[in-house]
Parts: structure tokens; C-alpha cells; sequence
């Protein structure tokens, strides 16, 4: 009897430290993924304080000054947030646009590209959807095959939200409200190709916000009625009153220049449902992204 115990007290440590280590590893890649953001936006800062448009010259980044991981989080948001209220409220616009396209790669169909030049660190476009927390996720139709016929799924690594870009894939209708948010038609790389794009956590307060600028916000947070009745689907829109709202956007990895733009999409590594035209260009990032997931 005490040597099952045994067994079962060391099989229970052994998975929590395997636990541990997983969560380990993927906060690795969620510090390793906010000090890429950090660096790409002190970038863009150095390419403004020089009054340009794009890169001339290479510039150094003294990454030693750098603060701690948790400080350059904050300044992400912070930053991000600045950026995406110019697309919003449409003030101080960039030079360049982006426009849904047909995709250089072969049946893939439409693609985002592009107009003008970005520099790193620039929020090029929106990654619009309905946004739910993680402790909804299980409750969402479809659940756990939520994946199954939506490729509009993003989850943030930040926190776990949900990004689903579904129910906005009418590209007309986002043109009209915000010519911005078309970042549902960014692709995976094809394969010998990198992306040049990276996803960015973004959060907005919109309790003080008009209904004007309200209405070009790209994002719905989702939450779910447990008890009323009333609702046949029981979830909700929970804009009425604005509050906080999570999102994604889509961040220049390097400069970019009339070009298709490319996203990883870090598909987990040991599902068995990858499709057929999926390779991955950082696999080291996604193993550490998907450690101990399934």
C-alpha cells in the first residue's frame, strides 16, 4: 500500500513539475515576444526623433539600457495604444495604408499588403473580432474544436484572450467603419519566405469614449449570461457600458514597402490538423508558445 503511494505521491510531483517547466518555457517566449515589440517600437522612436518616414541609415539600439520585462510590457501598451487611437479617431494618419489584395501566394486567395512604407515598430493594421477571455473559451459553440472551420482565431499569448475575426471577414463593411482593421486577411509565409509582421496585445479604456468613435473601434468584448433566460445564446455584447476591451495588432517586424504582408501563425506544433501548406518559419518560438498544450 505504501509503496503505491509512493508511486502515486511521485507521478503527482513529476506532472506538476512538468507543469512548472511548461509554464516556464511559455513565459520564456511571452518575455522573448515583449522585448521584440519593446525593441521594434524604440526603433520607430528613433526613426521619428530623426524627422523621417522610413530608415536611411542603419541605427544602433543600446539594448543594455533596456528596462525590466514587466516595465517594457507596460511601455508596449502604452505605445501601442498611442498608435492604434491615431487609426481610431483618424488624427495625425500615417503615409502609408493597408488594402485586402489577391495574395502572391498561389490559392491562397486574398491577402493584406501594404501602400507606402512602414518602419519597425509601426502598427500597420487592426486585427478585428469579437474578444473572450480565456475562462469563456470553454463556452464558446464548437468548443474544444473551436478551431475546426474558423481560421480567424487569435489568441493573445499575453493573457489568453481570443480574437475571433469571423464574423468580420466582410471586408466591404470594415472598409466603410475602418479602413484599418483588415488585419483578418494577413497570411502565413509561404515556405523560404519570413513574416514581417508580428501580433501586439493592445487594450483600450473606452468608458469615456463618444458613440462616433466607438463606432470605429474594431473589437467586441464578448461575456456570457449564465442565468438569464431571455437570451437564446446567452452571450452578450458587453459594450453597453464601454469598458475595457482587448484586441490584437499587426506590428512591422522590419520595414516594409509595397509588399504583401506576412504573419506567424504559430500553430501548435503537435496538433494533428495542420493543413497541408503550413510550415514553420520559427519553431523553436512555437514549441515554447504551445509547451505542454494540445
Amino acid at each position: 500500500m505504501s509503496s503505491r503511494w509512493s508511486l502515486s505521491r511521485w507521478m503527482d510531483r513529476f506532472v506538476q513539475r512538468m507543469v512548472n517547466r511548461a509554464y516556464e518555457t511559455r513565459e520564456l517566449q511571452r518575455r522573448a515576444d515583449t522585448s521584440r515589440i519593446f525593441t521594434l517600437f524604440q526603433i520607430r522612436e528613433a526613426v521619428r526623433r530623426q524627422g523621417l518616414d522610413e530608415i536611411v541609415d542603419e541605427l544602433t539600439i543600446d539594448t543594455t539600457t533596456f528596462p525590466a520585462v514587466e516595465d517594457q510590457l507596460q511601455f508596449n501598451e502604452d505605445y501601442a495604444r498611442e498608435q492604434v487611437m491615431t487609426l481610431i479617431q483618424r488624427r495625425d494618419l500615417p503615409s502609408f495604408r493597408v488594402v485586402a489584395v489577391p495574395s502572391v501566394i498561389q490559392d491562397a486567395g486574398i491577402g493584406l499588403a501594404i501602400h507606402g512604407t512602414a518602419v519597425p515598430g509601426s502598427v500597420v493594421a487592426l486585427y478585428p473580432g469579437r474578444s473572450y477571455a480565456p475562462a469563456d473559451a470553454r463556452k464558446i459553440p464548437g468548443y474544444p474544436n473551436i478551431s475546426k472551420d474558423n481560421s480567424f482565431l487569435m489568441s493573445r499569448s499575453l493573457d489568453e484572450y481570443i480574437i475571433d475575426a469571423k464574423c468580420y471577414a466582410n471586408q466591404r463593411k470594415w472598409e466603410e467603419i475602418n479602413e484599418w482593421a483588415l488585419g483578418q486577411y494577413v497570411n502565413h509565409p509561404p515556405k523560404g519566405m519570413h513574416p514581417n509582421v508580428i501580433l501586439c496585445p493592445v487594450q483600450l479604456d473606452t468608458s469615456a469614449w463618444s458613440r462616433l468613435t466607438m463606432a470605429r473601434v474594431p473589437w467586441v468584448a464578448m461575456t456570457y449570461a449564465e442565468t438569464n433566460p431571455s437570451f437564446t445564446d446567452k452571450w452578450l455584447r458587453a459594450r453597453d457600458p464601454p469598458g475595457v476591451i482587448r484586441g490584437l495588432a499587426l506590428v512591422a517586424r522590419r520595414q516594409v514597402s509595397d509588399e504583401e504582408l506576412f504573419l506567424n501563425y504559430r500553430l501548435n506544433p503537435r496538433s494533428a490538423a495542420l493543413p497541408n501548406w503550413y510550415h514553420d518559419p520559427e519553431p523553436h518560438e512555437s514549441e515554447k508558445r504551445w509547451a505542454l498544450k494540445r
